[in-house]
Order: C-alpha cells, then sequence, then structure tokens
C-alpha cells in the first residue's frame, strides 16, 4: 500500500523550474536596488558619480532572496546576515558615521533650496576630498545592504508589494517634492516603477497559484519596462509642451 501511493506521488520537478521562484526574486529585488541607487546618485548631489552601482546591488538582491527563501533555516540565516553587518559596522563605524553626516548635508541643502526645508545641517572638520568621498560611498553601501534586506523580508517572505512600496519610496521623495524635471534619471523611474507593478501582480497570483507567481512577475516586469519605454518615445521629454487640461489639473 505504502509503495503504491509512493508511485503515484507527483514527480519533482525540474531544477530550472524548481528555482524559476528564487531567480524572479533576485532578478526583482536586483533591479529595484539598481534603479533605487542609480537615482540617488545621479539626482541628489552626493558627489559619488562614479560609484559602482550593478554589481553591490545584484550581490545584496540575490543574498537576500536566498535568505528569506531558505524555509525554516531562513531565521537563521537571517540572524548570520545581521550578525556580520553589525560587525562591519563595527568595523567602520567612524567611516559610516562621517559619510552618514555627509550625505545629511547634502540632503538638507538639496531640500532647503529646492523646498525651502527649514533645517539645514553644516559638517564641520572635512576630511579630504577622496577620503570624504570614499565615506559618503561606504555609507550608501551600507543603506544598500540595509534595504535589501528589507525588500527581501517584505517581497519574499511576506509578498507585500505595498511593502516595498513604502521601503523604496522615501528615497525618491525629496526630488518628487522638488518636482525635479531636469536632472531627473527617468532610467531608474521607470525600472523602479516596473518593479513595482510585477512585485503587485506577482504578489496577487503567488495567493492564488504560487507556481504562477515568477511567470507573472516577469511578464509584469517585462510588460511594464516595454509600456514606459514606448510612452517615452511617442512622447519624448525634448521640447514636451504642458497641455492646458494638465495645467488646470495641477491648479
Amino acid at each position: 500500500m505504502t509503495g503504491h501511493r509512493r508511485a503515484k506521488s507527483a514527480p519533482a520537478r525540474p531544477l530550472p523550474w524548481a528555482l524559476a521562484p528564487l531567480l524572479t526574486d533576485a532578478l526583482l529585488l536586483s533591479l529595484l536596488l539598481v534603479g533605487v541607487l542609480r537615482f540617488s546618485i545621479h539626482v541628489y548631489p552626493l558627489n559619488v558619480g562614479d560609484m559602482p552601482v550593478v554589481g553591490p546591488c545584484v550581490l545584496a538582491g540575490t543574498v537576500s532572496a536566498v535568505v528569506w527563501s531558505l524555509g525554516r533555516y531562513r531565521r537563521r540565516a537571517a540572524l548570520l546576515c545581521a550578525l556580520a553587518l553589525s560587525a562591519a559596522v563595527l568595523l567602520l563605524r567612524q567611516q559610516l558615521f562621517y559619510g552618514a553626516k555627509a550625505c545629511l548635508e547634502v540632503m538638507s541643502d538639496f531640500m532647503e533650496e529646492t523646498i525651502d526645508f527649514p533645517w539645514q545641517y553644516s559638517m564641520k572638520g572635512q576630511l579630504p576630498p577622496a577620503e570624504h568621498r570614499a565615506a559618503a560611498e561606504a555609507f550608501l553601501t551600507f543603506l544598500t545592504v540595509l534595504l535589501s534586506f528589507l525588500l527581501g523580508w517584505a517581497a519574499v517572505r511576506v509578498r507585500s508589494a505595498l511593502l516595498a512600496v513604502a521601503l523604496t519610496l522615501p528615497w525618491l521623495m525629496p526630488a518628487f517634492l522638488a518636482e525635479v524635471e531636469e536632472d531627473l534619471d527617468w532610467l531608474a523611474v521607470a525600472l523602479v516603477f516596473a518593479v513595482w507593478g510585477a512585485l503587485l501582480l506577482s504578489g496577487l497570483s503567488g495567493r492564488k497559484n504560487g507556481r504562477a507567481a515568477a511567470p507573472a512577475a516577469l511578464l509584469a516586469l517585462l510588460t511594464g519596462l516595454m509600456a514606459i519605454w514606448g510612452i517615452c518615445a511617442l512622447f519624448p521629454l525634448e521640447g514636451y509642451t504642458q497641455p492646458q487640461w494638465a495645467a488646470e489639473a495641477l491648479e
């Protein structure tokens, strides 16, 4: 009887198909991190224009997706990563603290100049330019790694697109509040919006059918990118004139 039941058990899925959800999650997290970090570097005057973006984001997104997909070993893996990150912070605490102050000064100046923000922070005793930039890059890298694990928890563990949006929107909000148009990185914005849509659709599909989540996410991502590219091609930013109805709606 037992052998008969084993014979009728469902066959194991092929390895590529079994890894499809993990690879999809890693791809979405990596692209979202790339979009957020690229947007921050290109829009805000952080003076880290040559900072590597793709490599650290892909590594952090992949590790986060793997950790939050480990099932019963998830908590142990997350604890080990938290301990490793804490050790790195202790070793680099002076550089990270200086980098945090450098980024805070830049963002406070940006907000004060664009929307008359009532508070401004000024550093004292700045390091030489090379060390100053290295500290800012180290702090941004730390924020990217921290964001990757929070996004992994939201997108992979909880399967909540709204939490993922809530975690990434604060990085974009200062530029949106300042109504930055000429210097806005539209490629990064399109990437972030496309991943948001893919996470939303994959979350809805995963609740009904877990196997359909990965194909739905990839389809939504490609569709979103193609739609945004098509809109930009049909209505380029150069020479764009705001229609009267849009101006009235804005008022």
